[in-house]
């Protein structure tokens, strides 16, 4: 690994060295980066605390940041959230993390517009990258009724297809489109999804004629059923009800302008703070003034009721 590292760090530095080489003028970089050693213990430095940090990336001047995805490729950045009300289309909860992805949000977003409003929304829709079948499962312990487009079963594998296989649950165990069970194995933690999956096991393959279609012929075939696949099935079943399907389809009509209205019209595309909580007070402030906005509009239209 330390051989591998120095001829990486090598050709780092072998291409720098022939990109100033080109340059006009004096050297660009630093000038504690100048001299190639300088470079090397850097870069060495930088390695051992991605290592520590157990990152793949870390921005030397931003380290809160993360890698996230935009519409310019991936770059640093952080995560901006909003839950926006239907009806007015008021942004009723709104946060900034520095999570890469928004699969694990769901829950605590619901939770923040509870704590502003005192309740949350009779039924709230979320778009596919909040799935997770975690956060289905805490929503359904807490109570809260949550829509998050499940992902469609693939069919790569027609027939034998793992939606194809029937739980039984009176014998815990698979049934296979041509009737052998699959007994459970044994319990292991999926890293990437963060929950415990069952692994249950074919004890048929050996014999079974269609075995290379199944699994390859290599090996016995496994099914594996997630901690909460339950909490995802429910969802499945709640999504074919064709109002749900509406409420889904109208999701993207109430979130997507109030997004684009911040880029378009307020013109704010760039975070010009540092550091997560400086960010957090800056799109606090942006969704705040979006809001006196539209609150301002609906007074002159006679849509305000006032209490006293």
């Amino acid at each position: 690994m330390l051989k591998h590292l120095d001829v990486s760090i090598d050709e780092a530095i072998s291409e720098i060295e022939s990109s100033e080489a080109s340059e006009s003028g004096e050297y660009r970089l630093p000038e504690s980066l100048v001299d190639a050693a300088s470079r090397r213990a850097e870069i060495e430095k930088s390695l051992r605390r991605l290592s520590q940090l157990d990152r793949e990336h870390c921005h030397p001047g931003e380290p809160d940041a993360r890698m996230v995805k935009s519409r310019e490729g991936p770059g640093f950045g952080y995560n901006a959230q909003i839950v926006v009300d239907g009806a007015s289309c008021l942004i009723v909860a709104e946060d900034v993390v520095n999570d890469e992805s928004d699969n694990e949000l769901l829950v605590d977003m619901v939770e923040e517009v509870k704590q502003n409003l005192g309740t949350a929304a009779e039924e709230t829709v979320a778009d596919g990258g909040y799935y997770s079948p975690n956060q289905l499962a805490e929503a359904e312990k807490r109570g809260m009724e949550v829509l998050v487009p499940v992902p469609s079963k693939a069919s790569s594998q027609g027939l034998f297809h793992r939606s194809q296989f029937r739980y039984a649950e009176s014998d815990d165990v698979y049934i296979c489109p041509e009737g052998h069970s699959l007994s459970y194995e044994k319990t292991c933690w999926n890293s990437h999804k963060k929950y415990l999956v069952r692994v249950y096991r074919c004890g048929s393959y050996q014999t079974c004629p269609v075995r290379h279609q199944c699994c390859g012929g290599e090996g016995a075939r496994r099914v594996l059923k997630g901690e909460h696949d339950d909490a995802v099935s429910r969802q499945r079943a709640k999504q074919r009800d064709g109002p749900n399907r509406e409420l889904m389809r109208s999701q993207m009509a109430i979130v997507e302008p109030v997004f684009a209205h911040i880029k378009e019209h307020m013109g704010f595309r760039h975070w010009t703070a540092r550091n997560l909580e400086n960010v957090r007070t800056q799109w606090s402030l942006i969704c705040t003034a979006f809001n006196l906005k539209k609150l301002y509009h609906y007074w002159l239209a006679g849509r305000l009721e006032w209490s006293r």
